[in-house]
């Protein structure tokens, strides 16, 4: 008799008693947040990750985000990443994305060919010490390079192409014409001839 009842009440009762004697909870929606970069340079755009991460981590973060770790091609650039890196963080020590393979020579993680510029390193570096093999920005008040442990937690520079834009124009027809042109006239070509005596 009280199976009736509940029936009687609807399913929706029913779904909000059941919940009731077995303690329903509500599940949370995870919502990643999407990062904003509001700052470009050129045709790229920067953004600072505040978040203490290893180089290789944040790497990966800014490859899920389309990007790279920031590659630096030209002293504006570089003095663009320290500004940025001031004006948005109180941290001096910023990744960007140069990888040393040997103390001499050292690539960009989005393998963009290493400009021929002179990268101002802090003095006695690249210093090459065991497992010094990524590259730091130093955003205080003299913006140098160094290497440093790529385990080492530190902010960085995520680097990517501004989106592009394209637009698509469409040209349309009537048809039939909306006119009222005889059929006949379309695609004809009419002579008159006239004799004069």
């Amino acid at each position: 008799m009280s199976i009736n009842k509940f029936s009687a009440m609807g399913p929706w009762t029913l779904f909000v008693m059941t919940c009731i004697v077995v303690s329903c909870s509500a599940i949370p929606i995870v919502r990643r947040a999407i990062p904003t970069y509001l700052d470009s340079f050129g045709s790229f755009e920067y953004r600072v990750v505040e978040n203490k991460l290893s180089f290789f981590s944040a790497e990966s973060l800014c490859v899920s985000e389309g990007g790279h770790l920031a590659s630096v091609h030209s002293a504006e650039e570089l003095a663009y990443l320290a500004n940025l890196g001031q004006n948005q963080t109180n941290v001096l020590q910023l990744w960007i994305g140069g990888e040393f393979a040997s103390i001499n020579e050292f690539g960009w993680t989005d393998e963009t060919v290493v400009s021929d510029i002179e990268y101002p390193f802090a003095t006695n570096e690249p210093s090459g010490g065991a497992g010094a093999q990524c590259l730091l920005l130093n955003v205080g008040s003299i913006h140098t390079l160094e290497d440093n442990k790529c385990s080492r937690t530190r902010f960085s520079f995520c680097k990517r192409s501004l989106p592009t834009t394209t637009s698509t124009t469409t040209t349309s027809f009537d048809f039939p014409p909306t006119t009222n042109v005889p059929l006949t006239t379309i695609g004809t070509t009419t002579t008159s001839t006239t004799t004069t005596t």
